[in-house]
């Protein structure tokens, strides 16, 4: 017998207050726990990092990750960077 309510009754694989805890690496769009241990502050605001040569991109200029990110524009650094 199908059961219709099968899909309520599963765990998420992340529970809603983890997805509200995560944020996005502006350098190469992966997705970092808000109280990342890498991280940058511009402006008075923490951004964090997947790696210390993201955060070295960053770094650099700042405004360009930011206003990029502001414009809704996707990274384009990519993964290799971890």
């Amino acid at each position: 017998m199908h059961d219709p309510d099968v899909h309520l009754r599963r765990q998420p694989f992340i529970t809603t207050k983890e997805i509200f805890e995560m944020a996005k690496d502006l350098v190469c769009g992966m997705t970092v726990e808000e109280n990342a241990k890498i991280s940058s502050t511009h402006n008075g605001k923490t951004y964090g990092f997947c790696s210390a040569g993201c955060k070295a991109k960053f770094d650099k200029e700042p405004e360009h990750f930011v206003s990029a990110s502001e414009k809704g524009v996707k990274p384009t650094g990519g993964h290799s960077c971890c």
